[in-house]
């Protein structure tokens, strides 16, 4: 049976609950890939970046370590009377020559105070965040995912959707919201024992605009560089501490893992041209130009020439992150075979889709898979979060 709806209990930033019986839950992430701008002043010729080691995914020691290859020189710990790290001003004045360095920690001087008011905010929010994961970690635990994720709701900021259905974040810096990182990855832990995958999709769509905190040093660290590079976007030593630095590119990575995880939850991210191996009554995400899409229902057509996948060894692993480049792989080991067809998708919504689905482009859709391809009949189906959406495969014409 479709999981029934628990729209009117559940809604944070467009997400809605459904219930289903739960499979056991597991961890949130497997791997998480690593956390992955100056112009007025000329800044000395940077060293080449030091070797990977140990401090790569510890900014304070990254930074050390970077320090201690351009100036053979131990660096000092701790930070200055103004609150600038003191690998930071040891960094800086390798950097900039002369009093170059001097006017641009006098800079991040003034962004110190900025940072201690957004930090004491953090440090005061964080005990109901805490509160809230630990009381569901508990209820999970005593099968109680209902409640579980009634739980987390309320530690978890609702997010006005632009036009296009995303979430944007205005900012690379430090957060206050970020720190319910830990609450939306239970949330996504819990919808998938629920087989909730709306709300699945919409926790993984919160993970593109939250980022998870450090400590506070290190927070310091990196709210201090964040005002560096918008500083000085130009100046090509600060890629050498980019990887450590709080990003975009971070935020997607640690949401493509966890939606490259929903292949072992129950569901599939599908290719509608190119998948034969889904069978009736799986769960499904895939991305359709449907033209004739309305409140209830979308259709298309479309003529395909191309491969096919007939058999995959495993079927649960059609989504995985590349560990290199962070880019989503479809399909692993699938024994393929050339077709020229028609193929047609036949989906029935289970709620309207939103208004910014309506122009039939590119539309991610999640739903039950009541026959398979090439000709794809659907229900009880929703237009997933829509920056999520984009990790679905493509429409194939």
């Amino acid at each position: 049976m479709a999981p029934s709806s628990m729209a009117a209990q559940v809604q944070w930033g467009g997400l809605r609950g459904t219930n289903s019986r739960p499979p056991a839950s597991r961890s949130l992430f497997a791997v998480l890939l690593l956390l992955g701008s100056i112009a007025n002043a000329t800044p000395t010729k940077s060293a080449p970046p030091a070797p990977p080691d140990v401090g790569d995914t510890v900014p304070l020691l990254r930074l050390a370590t970077l320090v201690k290859s351009r100036t053979h020189a131990d660096v000092p710990a701790g930070v200055s009377d103004k609150g600038i790290p003191l690998p930071l001003v040891a960094f800086l004045r390798s950097a900039f020559p002369g009093s170059s360095s001097a006017l641009e920690i006098a800079a991040l001087e003034k962004k110190v105070p900025e940072f201690q008011t957004t930090w004491a905010k953090i440090t005061e929010r964080r005990g109901m965040v805490d509160a809230a994961v630990a009381k569901a970690a508990a209820l999970q635990t005593a099968g109680k995912l209902d409640e579980a994720q009634s739980a987390l709701i309320g530690a978890i900021t609702s997010l006005r959707r632009d036009d296009y259905g995303s979430r944007p974040r205005q900012s690379n810096a430090l957060d206050v919201s970020d720190v319910e990182f830990p609450a939306i990855e239970a949330m996504f832990n819990v919808a998938t024992a629920r087989r909730d995958f709306d709300t699945a999709l919409a926790a993984c769509g919160l993970l593109l605009v939250r980022q998870r905190l450090l400590d506070e040093p290190n927070e310091r660290l990196l709210w201090l560089l964040d005002a560096l590079s918008q500083n000085r976007p130009s100046v090509d030593f600060l890629a050498e501490l980019r990887p450590i630095m709080h990003s975009a590119q971070a935020r997607t990575n640690v949401a493509k893992a966890a939606y490259a995880s929903l292949g072992e939850r129950g569901l599939s991210s599908i290719s509608i041209g190119r998948d034969r191996v889904i069978k009736p009554g799986e769960w499904v995400h895939f991305r359709v130009e449907a033209r004739d899409i309305t409140a209830t229902t979308a259709k298309a057509k479309h003529p395909y020439m191309g491969s096919v996948a007939v058999t995959c060894p495993d079927m649960k692993k059609l989504a995985t992150v590349d560990p290199a480049t962070g880019e989503l792989r479809y399909y692993a080991g699938c024994q393929e075979k050339r077709v020229t067809e028609d193929v047609s998708v036949d989906v029935t919504f289970r709620s309207p889709p939103p208004t910014w689905a309506r122009h039939g482009f590119d539309v991610p859709i999640v739903g039950k898979v009541v026959s398979a391809g090439p000709n794809w009949v659907i229900s009880d189906a929703f237009v997933s979060d829509h920056a999520v959406g984009m990790f679905a495969q493509p429409a194939p014409w």
